[in-house]
């Protein structure tokens, strides 16, 4: 006779809400987790693969063939919410949708969405650098965890540890896809945590990023702050900031010969040679590597500080007029408006 599969044992007892309001080993979020660990550790604490735990209590619903920490539905948070004791508010701030209204207006379902990078997924694999990590944080952690924020590409460093973060493995150049962990073992325990490389294995605590530079980290050490404000305060929003801010990397990025001027000022002021930008989705900020993020950034950032006299004496030299700096742009607050009268 064959012997009972622990998922066979365990479902009546997640699924029947009747004699439970809470899941056996109920887990809550730690704070700014990630809605995809916080199932991993839910998961595991059942002795279940995430696969199968998802299985389990949402019948045949994949998640695992899309970006489920921006597309998981609410039903799905507030299931979990009420089963691991806690409000559906900090359900939701594990989940990329908490920024809707405080970095961008609305989260695109249907592509990608400013500020979150691509996972390139096919199938249930990744292929793009959509998940940052500190190692450092990782180390210090009683149970390691993945925070939120790593998933945004306008974070290049740890503003706890002040290192920069990671995207792959320094080993394999795996991305970081902790979720996969326990793909293709029949046994769970035989693989150890989110810090090790779901491709090779290797321990990704034992590395660690460089020390972040003195101007990125003067020039970028309140953003973090700002981005942890966010998660930190659900009233919070500063969605203007960040949405000009955007617009100015955006204008940094294009292609559109309008914008050359501009690239090439900037890039002159931060001692960088000229390269022109190359057009299309895939080249835009969010797709861009950590280093090239860093640059804009800074150069964007720059724009913005002592405003508006950076931007009306950048404009002034290279003769930039009202439509280039808002070309595309949908609702541009007052205040940046201001500038142009």
């Amino acid at each position: 006779m064959r012997l009972p599969r622990p998922e066979d044992i365990i479902q009546p007892i997640l699924t029947h809400s009747d004699f439970f309001d809470l899941l056996p080993c109920f887990t809550k979020p730690k704070e700014n987790e990630l809605f995809t660990c916080w199932v991993y550790r839910m998961a595991h604490s059942h002795d279940l693969k995430v696969q199968t735990f998802f299985k389990v209590l949402f019948g045949n619903y994949n998640i695992w063939n899309r970006d489920i920490d921006r597309l998981v539905p609410d039903e799905i948070i507030h299931f979990l919410s009420k089963r691991n004791n806690i409000d559906y508010q900090k359900g939701l701030a594990t989940t990329l949708k908490y920024y809707e209204g405080k970095l961008f207006p609305k989260l695109n379902f249907y592509g990608n969405s400013k500020w979150i990078m691509p996972y390139g997924i096919y199938h249930r694999k990744r292929f793009k650098y959509g998940m940052q990590f500190c190692p450092t944080c990782l180390n210090k952690d009683d149970t390691p965890y993945v925070r939120v924020y790593w998933r945004l590409s306008l974070l290049t460093f740890c503003g706890n540890c002040l290192k920069y973060l990671l995207n792959k493995c320094p080993k394999c150049n795996s991305p970081f896809v902790f979720f996969r962990q326990d793909v293709g073992y029949k046994n769970i325990l035989e693989k150890s945590s989110i810090y090790n490389c779901f491709n090779c294995g290797i321990d990704l605590r034992n590395f660690s990023g460089e020390d972040v530079n003195p101007r990125t980290l003067e020039l970028q050490s309140s953003l973090f702050l700002e981005v942890t404000k966010i998660t930190s305060n659900s009233a919070y929003s500063k969605i203007g900031f960040f949405e000009v801010l955007h617009q100015f990397l955006a204008v940094l990025s294009s292609r559109y010969f309008r914008c050359v001027p501009v690239q090439k000022f900037m890039d002159k002021k931060f001692n960088v040679a000229y390269e022109p930008r190359e057009g299309g989705i895939k080249n835009s900020f969010d797709f861009q590597t950590t280093e090239i993020r860093e640059l804009r950034l800074n150069q964007a950032i720059w724009l913005l500080s002592n405003w508006p006299l950076n931007f009306l004496f950048v404009n002034k030299q290279i003769g930039n007029y009202r439509s280039h700096w808002i070309k595309d742009m949908h609702n541009p607050p007052s205040w940046f408006m201001k500038v142009f009268d």
